[in-house]
């Protein structure tokens, strides 16, 4: 469990603001970022929301997962990460054959 929290299956129509309003209604909300393609700017479906507290955390996770967004129903977890990966050039950065 940690304070930040990744939101999947979002409407490529939900902005951040929709995203603090929901949030905001179950603890104090300290950043919102929706993740978005480089090349086409649409969101890519799935964002990160960085809460005061685990508790808050917690109670958005009870509340929010499963609930409808945009014509959307999201899914709300605890994020392995705290903050989007840094952008790749779209291609595999390892040995060149």
């Amino acid at each position: 469990p940690s304070n930040v929290l990744g939101v999947f299956g979002l409407s490529i129509r939900s902005v951040e603001r929709d995203l603090d309003d929901e949030f905001s209604r179950y603890g104090r909300v300290e950043k919102v970022t929706i993740v978005y393609d480089q090349r086409s700017g649409r969101s890519r479906g799935f964002g990160f929301i960085t809460m005061s507290s685990e508790d808050e955390a917690t109670r958005c996770i009870e509340k929010l997962n499963g609930v409808e967004l945009n014509g959307r129903r999201i899914r709300v977890d605890y994020s392995v990460t705290d903050r989007p990966h840094a952008p790749t050039p779209g291609e595999y950065m390892g040995h060149r054959r």
